[in-house]
């Protein structure tokens, strides 16, 4: 999915030209793709502060969301979260990173608005987004 329509269309013929077919929108990443859910997987490689509820209640029980998380620690991090079926889901930060955020996230904003996360997981649903870090 990508939110320029040159640009699917451009990756959709140079994908067709490898052999490969796969689906390729052109929208708003944030809104996810409703007629083609539930999805196994969903991969974003833009950054959110704050998980789509979208993405959450498109992807099938169990499914998982891989996606650059911003914290308010200085960092951007990879989350890798597990689909809980009732559009939440609990998961982990794996790593450090930096992405571009998804363009209706790109203003900065106070933490305030986002919700200060709570100080081993990470757990997350349409209304709330919470972070838990444990020493290792």
């Amino acid at each position: 999915m990508g939110i320029a329509p040159q640009l699917a269309d451009r990756a959709r013929a140079r994908l067709a030209q490898a052999g490969c077919h796969p689906a390729v929108v052109a929208g708003d990443g944030e809104g996810g793709d409703p007629p083609g859910a539930p999805y196994d997987a969903i991969i974003s490689t833009a950054c959110v502060y704050r998980i789509p509820p979208a993405w959450l209640q498109q992807l099938r029980p169990q499914g998982l969301l891989i996606t650059p998380l911003s914290t308010p620690f200085g960092t951007d991090a990879l989350l890798k979260l597990t689909a809980d079926g009732r559009g939440g889901g609990a998961g982990r930060l794996v790593c450090a990173l930096r992405f571009m955020r998804v363009r209706g996230q790109r203003r900065p904003q106070p933490w305030s608005t986002y919700g200060w996360p709570s100080l081993p997981g990470i757990a997350a649903d349409g209304e709330r987004q919470t972070i838990a870090l444990a020493p290792s």
